[in-house]
């Protein structure tokens, strides 16, 4: 069985940056009032080195990632 790794996302703390979607489009995008939307939270490992660059890059700390296996 494939593990991968959880996204989770706290949406009311999002401001619209949009950082996220610019940096990996294939996860994250942007409802219409310009708000992070999560396309999926199980994160392939092919994915892993854009989404956790998302991950950093956020300025309002929205995003995080819960490693397999924690």
């Amino acid at each position: 069985m494939t593990a991968f790794n959880r996204l989770e996302v706290d949406r009311n703390k999002c401001c619209g940056y949009g950082t996220c979607a610019e940096l990996c489009p294939e996860v994250f995008s942007l409802d219409e009032n310009g708000f992070v939307v999560a396309n999926m939270t199980e994160i392939p490992d092919q994915l892993m080195p854009a989404v956790e660059e998302a991950v950093y890059c956020c300025p309002e700390n929205v995003l995080s990632i819960r490693k397999s296996g924690e």
